[in-house]
């Protein structure tokens, strides 16, 4: 008897509910459920002032098409939460990623690592993480999965204290049977998508690109 449904939209992967609060009391928190001929829609609704007009949005996952092919890419320090809404909405891209994170960090609850993982609830969004541990690795992707729609796995980052400090990143690109084992891990752990990220190769020495695909996607 407070809301007005006016139309239900697919949004961005997502399942977005168009309503009005048309009641004289403010709403600071409820729960939807809406039965359709196809599946069982849940909307959590945080506040929604008298008299507003939004954009509900449900807690459907990813369905895995993108709407366009423009992808903001994961930047260290760059593609945080302010900077991803900014570039959708002034790009629309159909996905986002956000700024890599230590697997480990996840694992031990690192406060400054698990606000990096604060998204966007109307984007379908890629997560990075990064690490040696192909067990960590795998609890760590088993986290963000609940929270991304894919998982994806930095083998490309150069930096000292990735590659050289954690033996991560482009690091891993010197040991196959690692690589091998990290993705397998991650792999059994998420039922989202699982993309890498590699270089070339580890130096002009050794370029292995190509190798190290198709033993990425025989995990």
């Amino acid at each position: 008897s407070w809301l007005k449904i006016y139309s239900i939209e697919k949004y961005n992967g997502n399942i977005a509910l168009i309503a009005e609060n048309i009641s004289d009391k403010d709403v600071e928190f409820a729960v939807l459920t809406l039965k359709t001929t196809d599946a069982i829609l849940t909307f959590n609704i945080s506040a929604l002032f008298s008299g507003t007009k939004a954009y509900l949005f449900s807690e459907t996952k990813y369905s895995g098409e993108l709407k366009n092919n423009i992808i903001l890419a994961p930047m260290a320090g760059i593609t945080d939460l302010p900077f991803r809404v900014i570039c959708e909405e002034i790009g629309d891209p159909g996905l986002v990623c956000n700024e890599m994170v230590s697997a480990k960090a996840i694992i031990y609850k690192d406060e400054k690592t698990l606000n990096m993982l604060k998204k966007e609830d109307y984007f379908p969004i890629s997560m990075q993480i990064f690490g040696s541990d192909p067990i960590i690795m795998g609890q760590a992707a088993k986290y963000i999965s609940e929270i991304a729609d894919i998982v994806d796995i930095n083998m490309g980052c150069p930096v000292p204290k990735v590659a050289v400090r954690a033996q991560a990143g482009s690091a891993l690109l010197k040991d196959p049977d690692k690589i091998f084992e990290i993705v397998s891990a991650v792999v059994e752990a998420v039922s989202v998508p699982v993309t890498v990220k590699i270089r070339s190769g580890w130096d002009e020495n050794s370029i292995n690109a190509v190798e190290m695909a198709k033993m990425q996607e025989n995990a």
